[in-house]
């Protein structure tokens, strides 16, 4: 085991620890851990040394060379990351704002109880003639 995957198992470890807790701000810093270590261990794979790749006057990598793609696709997904992060946070800071906390299961009284929902099916009353008797699908009973 090498010291940059150990490094890694605990950075993701803290993230998702840190993704587990109720507070809105530990959660996108848990988020910042876990992008941080998914980005190591694609360093880790991709195999790190301390010498630059280049390649000879065919094209061909010198063996011994480290591997340039995932140094190209870390470095994409640290700038998506960012992105992601800079997001999180606005929405962070705009709920913080709006509700005045950031406990995240305080959050549920701000949600309208079930029956104020507009998209429930209205019952159809025995009583009106202009009803047609539907079955509890809501099709009309003898036609598909």
């Amino acid at each position: 085991m090498t010291p940059l995957s150990l490094v890694t198992g605990i950075v993701i470890a803290c993230g998702v620890y840190l993704l587990l807790q109720r507070r809105l701000l530990a959660v996108v810093l848990g988020l910042v851990l876990l992008s941080t270590g998914a980005n190591l261990m694609v360093f880790a794979a991709g195999g790190l040394r301390a010498v630059p790749a280049f390649t000879d006057a065919a094209g061909v990598p010198t063996p011994g060379h480290a591997d340039p793609v995932p140094q190209a696709l870390v470095l994409t997904a640290i700038v998506i990351g960012f992105a992601v992060v800079a997001f999180a946070l606005a929405l962070a800071l705009r709920a913080y704002r709006q509700l005045g906390d950031d406990d995240l299961p305080a959050w549920r009284s701000t949600e309208p109880p079930l029956e104020a929902h507009d998209d429930h099916v209205p019952e159809v009353r025995p009583e009106d003639p202009a009803a047609e008797p539907r079955s509890p699908t809501g099709t009309v009973r003898g036609h598909p």
